[in-house]
Formats: C-alpha cells, sequence, structure tokens
C-alpha cells in the first residue's frame, strides 16, 4: 500500500508540474504593423513580409519568443495598443526623445528616407522644409513622419489611412504627400494613382520593434540578443537590399 500510495502522489505530481509549466508558458507576442512596402507588406497568399517584418519574424524566430504577426489595424490604434497591452509590440515605429518612455525597444530593424511626393504636374519649387510651409500637406495620424513636420511648423492633415492620401493628391485637395521614399509607388497604386513627382527626401529615421513596458524585459531581451547576432551575420543587410531593390524610387 505505501508504495502503490507513493506511486500515486508521483503521478500527481508530474500532472501537475506539467500543468503548472503550461499555465505558465509565455503567451505570443502580438504584434502590429500596417501595410507599408519595403519594410510590411502581405503576399498573395496572406503571408506578412518586407524588410522589417522579416527581421523581427527571424529575431523572434532565434529567440524562441512566438509572435503573431497582424496588420488589420489602422496604424494609430496599433501605435496605442503597443503601449498599453502587455505582450503587445509594433513595428516599424521610430524612436525619438518624447517616445524613449513609452516603449521597450529591438533594433533598429530598418532605416527609412522621408520624403513629400506630389502630383506630376506640380511646378513649385521646394528645397527645404521652410518652403514647404506655403503648401497643404497630406500624412498619416500617428506617424512619426507628420509629428516631424509639425513640429516644425507644418500644417499636416493626417488621416488614419495613408492609402486615401494620394487620392486626395490627385484630386486636389493637398498638395503635397509626406510618405516613405520606398513605399509611395505600392501605397499609391491600388488607388490607380502612378503620376507622382519626388519633390523632396527629407530625413532618414532608423526604425524599430517597439514593445509595452508590461511585455517582460526577459523576452525584449532575447530579441534584442537575436538581433545584434542576426546583423553581425550580415542577415539585415542582405533583407533591406533584397526588398529595397524592388521598391526604389526612380
Amino acid at each position: 500500500m505505501p508504495a502503490t500510495l507513493s506511486c500515486f502522489r508521483a503521478l500527481v505530481g508530474a500532472v501537475f508540474a506539467a500543468w503548472a509549466g503550461s499555465c505558465a508558458a509565455a503567451p505570443p507576442l502580438e504584434v502590429f504593423t500596417t501595410e507599408a512596402p519595403p519594410f510590411s507588406f502581405s503576399t498573395e497568399d496572406g503571408r506578412i513580409t518586407g524588410m522589417s517584418a522579416d527581421v523581427v519574424a527571424e529575431a523572434a524566430r532565434r529567440a524562441e519568443v512566438p509572435i503573431v504577426i497582424r496588420n488589420h489595424l489602422p496604424w494609430a490604434r496599433a501605435f496605442a495598443m503597443a503601449q498599453e497591452r502587455r505582450d503587445t509590440c509594433a513595428f516599424s515605429v521610430s524612436r525619438r526623445p518624447d517616445r524613449e518612455s513609452l516603449f521597450q525597444w529591438v533594433g533598429p530593424i530598418a532605416v527609412n528616407r522621408w520624403a513629400l511626393f506630389a502630383r506630376a504636374d506640380f511646378a513649385g519649387r521646394i528645397e527645404t522644409l521652410e518652403d514647404v510651409k506655403r503648401y497643404r500637406v497630406g500624412g498619416l495620424r500617428a506617424d512619426a513622419k507628420t509629428e516631424f513636420l509639425t513640429a516644425r511648423g507644418i500644417e499636416v492633415d493626417a488621416v488614419a489611412e495613408d492609402r486615401t492620401n494620394p487620392t486626395k493628391l490627385m484630386m486636389g485637395r493637398i498638395d503635397l504627400w509626406v510618405t516613405g521614399l520606398y513605399t509611395a509607388r505600392d501605397t499609391a497604386a491600388p488607388a490607380g494613382v502612378n503620376g507622382l513627382k519626388l519633390v523632396l527626401v527629407f530625413h532618414e529615421a532608423p526604425s524599430y520593434l517597439a514593445c509595452s513596458r508590461s511585455t517582460p524585459t526577459d523576452t525584449v531581451a532575447r530579441l534584442n540578443a537575436a538581433f545584434e547576432a542576426l546583423r553581425k551575420e550580415g542577415f539585415l543587410k542582405k533583407v533591406h537590399e533584397l526588398h529595397a531593390s524592388r521598391f526604389a524610387w526612380y
């Protein structure tokens, strides 16, 4: 009887340990992004890829951190959720002094070049951001590019989805559109807009994976370690060159 009781207790203990380990397992990170080629975009079979997305996915795999990447929310909402919720991150996020305390940071995972575009028949002369102040500018709400211009006294008509700005540009509702140098062409294409004129490239900004402050610090540390290994191996350079070559502005 004592031996039987001992075996029973051992069995119960093993089951409890397995249950406790299962309960303690970390939930997958919910990672938000948006349609912004070449940094993140959906393929025909529903995958999310791009120079930022591929780096985030591979870093998570190397760090053994399960993630789910989503791109269905407006950027302003995704950006807010990455601040408010545990086990939640967003990319690609520009890292600035006023944002430093809002997130835990991984990266930089990519470098974005910010630009202003106009219609093909735009005849204005723009050499500096000071010249931009006399024009109507369209941008994306809660986006670093919009905030960058606003902080410099440039009024920006910001919308929830960047893909609406090319249409506004063609309709004459705005004179200039602020967006990424690499993202403009493919953001405009679904609206049938292909007559864009590059007016000014005004800033280069490293972008990051930004995780909420309530996300476990160990998780973020593992992701940063994996990212650093990828950088040293040349993985980032290869991924960036692959996608940038497809979306370069000519």
